[in-house]
């Protein structure tokens, strides 16, 4: 009759680590890093809750009547009949998601914010699919096209398009490439040959200035042994 969805606690989880780096005075680089931390956590959290509608016997699909497919963990016996394990589908999908982003970690470990993107475009590319096969969902529109629309189908299609556009604007804005690292954008690449530059320029002018200085030293000293003698 009611309970907690998976979405309104990714909401209100987001909102409170948004508030905790707020509170800490984190910068962006830094809350995006503490996001991508997160957010693997919470996919794996996602696959090992699955198992409770195994217990519960439900989030199934409809019925198997193809008798070949009536095992696990293709189906689930409910009450001396198959389902499609569409729970198990999604905990595969999940746990396969985890890899992925760990890779991605690996891959682009001085990177920020786009761990964040792969967990939304994955999660909710999944999703989308596995919803469709299920019997138990929430609809929003009882047919569009010929289609009963989800809730969590419409999610989930926002998740995606929301991690695309996140990842594009991350990358416009040099998310990346590292702070500090080997790889440093062109602007930095400019800085640093401007400080090179001045830097020589500099020394350039105190080697002038010490060789003014050893030509007045021997000037003063020829100056002196004139008057001497």
């Amino acid at each position: 009759d009611g309970g907690l969805a998976i979405y309104g606690g990714v909401i209100v989880g987001t909102i409170v680590a948004l508030i905790f780096c707020k509170i800490k005075k984190f910068d962006k680089r830094q809350i995006l890093n503490l996001l991508d931390c997160l957010i693997v956590g919470l996919l794996l959290g996602q696959a090992i809750g699955r198992w409770g509608n195994f217990f519960n016997q439900e989030a199934h699909g409809t019925l198997i009547e193809n008798a070949a497919l009536q095992f696990f963990p293709m189906g689930v016996l409910i009450s001396g009949q198959w389902y499609f394990a569409t729970f198990f589908y999604e905990f595969a999908a999940n746990i396969i998601g985890v890899g992925i982003l760990f890779y991605l970690n690996r891959k682009f470990e001085n990177s920020r914010g786009f761990i964040v993107c792969g967990y939304l475009v994955w999660y909710g590319t999944a999703r989308a699919i596995i919803e469709g096969m299920r019997t138990d969902s929430l609809y929003i529109f009882d047919e569009i096209f010929g289609k009963v629309i989800r809730v969590s189908q419409v999610l989930s299609v926002l998740m995606v398009i929301g991690g695309l556009i996140f990842a594009f604007m991350l990358y416009k804005k040099g998310y990346h490439l590292p702070k500090n690292g080997a790889q440093i954008s062109m602007n930095d690449i400019k800085t640093e040959s401007d400080s090179i530059k001045i830097n020589y320029e500099n020394e350039k002018i105190w080697d002038k200035v010490d060789e003014i200085e050893d030509i007045d030293e021997i000037s003063s000293v020829e100056s002196i042994d004139k008057t001497q003698e």
